[in-house]
């Protein structure tokens, strides 16, 4: 079957017979026939070097060597000087060194890096003394409500607070009798220390989002202040953190 075509056999089937036939065929007593002379007759000669070997005879996969070739370029395995050797074409003066793909630019050429954009320079102004005037008394009447409020709460927490230790040193109501230590205690318990924190975490976080964009906006800085960022958010229950323990500390040496 190898050795016929039929008329009615196409390009196809005849060339793929044909390969089949080099392959299977030819190739095989090729190899035979040269490990016969390289084993017995050539040694005769005495002459180092001399061997003996048969060209392919099975024909190219002309697009196999071609998908080859491109991804051996793509993937740093060859340069372009190799490749232009393997078709007898002579060496490029570029082609010393694999293309990267990325850029298609030879491996190890200098290439200035790219320079970062300047950062954006904040001018500072310079305010007259009737401006600052004009600001202090604007944030004062911004802040003001907000100042009022807290001391009104803070009041009220204080004497909450007051009444609870008054009751403990008397033993009235429902609250047993305790010790002077056990009201000094009072300042500092999870009940105190939760009832400053409801109170004063949310008033402090809307003070610091009212500054911050205010401050924003006088310093021209663009975007938006956010006061719900990580970072805001613990600067903000450290200092309320500080608060507590500094007013905790203060109500206990004052009871003492």
């Amino acid at each position: 079957q190898k050795l016929s075509h039929p008329e009615t056999t196409n390009l196809a089937n005849m060339k793929a017979l044909d390969l089949a036939w080099n392959r299977e065929c030819i190739l095989p007593r090729c190899i035979q026939d040269a490990e016969v002379l390289n084993s017995f007759l050539l040694p005769l000669y005495k002459e180092p070097g001399l061997y003996c070997k048969y060209d392919n005879p099975v024909p190219a996969d002309e697009e196999f060597l071609l998908k080859k070739r491109e991804s051996n370029l793509k993937l740093w395995v060859i340069s372009p000087n190799e490749a232009r050797l393997a078709d007898k074409m002579e060496e490029a003066e570029w082609g010393d060194k694999p293309l990267a793909p990325f850029n298609i630019a030879p491996l190890g050429s200098a290439t200035e890096p790219a320079k970062p954009a300047p950062g954006k320079a904040i001018i500072l102004k310079e305010y007259t003394e009737e401006f600052q005037r004009e600001y202090w008394n604007q944030f004062i009447k911004r802040i003001t409500p907000l100042e009022n409020d807290f001391k009104r709460g803070m009041i009220k927490l204080f004497q909450e607070q007051e009444l609870r230790a008054l009751r403990a040193l008397r033993g009235k109501k429902s609250i047993e009798t305790k010790g002077v230590d056990d009201v000094l205690r009072i300042t500092h318990d999870e009940r105190e220390i939760s009832k400053f924190a409801e109170f004063t975490l949310p008033r402090i976080t809307e003070m610091v989002k009212i500054t911050g964009t205010s401050s924003y906006a006088e310093l021209g800085v663009s975007g938006s202040f956010d006061v719900s960022n990580p970072k805001v958010i613990k600067w903000i229950k450290a200092h309320v953190g500080d608060l507590i323990k500094s007013i905790g500390d203060t109500t206990k040496d004052k009871l003492r």
